[in-house]
């Protein structure tokens, strides 16, 4: 059976001024992203700093994750 893909495990993305109601919100917080990849803030932190791991932003002060993004990179992996 062949691996799902990063549009099959991801929710859809939407802008948010066409985001319908009831959708969920394309980018998640350290705490939901941690619980996604399974790991500590602690890693996704060393790993910001070490330029690895998926791509995140900042939302004023907090680093946001795009799901899309954290779907891709697991898929990605080889180790």
């Amino acid at each position: 059976m062949a691996a799902p893909t990063a549009a099959e495990l991801a929710p859809p993305i939407y802008k948010l001024e066409d985001q319908p109601t009831g959708e969920p919100w394309p980018w998640c917080y350290v705490p939901e992203a941690c619980e996604i990849l399974g790991k500590s803030p602690i890693t996704l932190q060393r790993w910001r700093t070490d330029e690895y791991g998926p791509p995140s932003s900042k939302n004023g002060n907090r680093v946001v994750y795009r799901r899309s993004d954290l779907y891709d990179w697991m898929l990605g992996r080889t180790d």
